[in-house]
């Protein structure tokens, strides 16, 4: 059986396989992700549409899984946080 070839990660296809984690998410999520190679950093924003316990835990659960599955590649940087805040100027303004 061939061995698989490792992938290299780039913006692109980080963000494509967070966005197949949160498919079946509860609601509209919006996902921000910078890729910083140099030293090996992935930070994330996530943004839910339905901002309750359970979506922000479901969504935190979903991102420790995305981190633990890629440990050895690089450390994972996020944030949880309402969509509704970040369209509101107060909160860009905070």
């Amino acid at each position: 059986m061939a061995e698989e070839t490792p992938v290299a990660a780039t913006r692109e296809n980080l963000l494509y396989e967070l966005t197949a984690r949160f498919a079946d998410a509860s609601g509209k999520v919006h996902l921000s992700l910078r890729w910083e190679p140099g030293p090996r950093i992935v930070r994330v924003g996530a943004c839910l549409d339905d901002y309750s316990w359970g979506s922000r835990e479901q969504a935190i659960e979903t991102l420790l899984r995305f981190e633990a599955d890629h440990a050895d590649e690089f450390a994972l940087e996020f944030d949880v946080v309402p969509l509704d805040a970040v369209n509101d100027e107060a909160f860009a303004e905070a």
